[in-house]
């Protein structure tokens, strides 16, 4: 979006038409939106020594961060995509107001699972296929 406006703009001030100006002020602000999308980095790490999540998010050198305990953490939930898109499927830690959302993995059940372990917390499962149940087999 910003390369459009600029050269519209841009090109509109050349020649001497003031109209350019929005195009131009809309270019910029969409350019400097992009650099900091491009900068801004979300990082999680869940810490079973210290039984806490450990959030960071950092624009270059400014960075905030924060500590969840575990016992604030009530559970994970595992939203499935279909067999063929599994890269729709992604997985949220439910914690005291809030649920954050973890990032993608070519392994879902398994990192789900991981996490419900580690923090010893239920583990809930939301899937897309309606046949999913019939499939899998009885383990009683």
């Amino acid at each position: 979006m910003a390369a459009p406006n600029l050269i519209n703009g841009l090109g509109a001030l050349w020649k001497g038409r003031i109209e350019g100006e929005l195009s131009a002020v809309l270019g910029v602000a969409f350019a400097i939106a992009t650099a900091v999308a491009v900068r801004l980095k979300n990082e999680l790490a869940v810490r079973p020594s210290a039984r806490d999540l450990h959030l960071r998010t950092s624009l270059g050198r400014i960075w905030y961060q924060r500590h969840i305990p575990f016992q604030s953490v009530h559970a994970v939930r595992l939203f499935l995509g279909t067999k063929k898109r599994l890269s729709d499927s992604r997985i949220e830690i439910l914690c005291d107001g809030e649920s954050i959302e973890c990032p993608s993995t070519r392994v879902p059940r398994q990192e789900a699972l991981y996490l419900a372990m580690a923090m010893d917390v239920e583990l809930i499962k939301i899937s897309e296929a309606e046949d999913e149940c019939a499939a899998e087999p009885d383990l009683r």
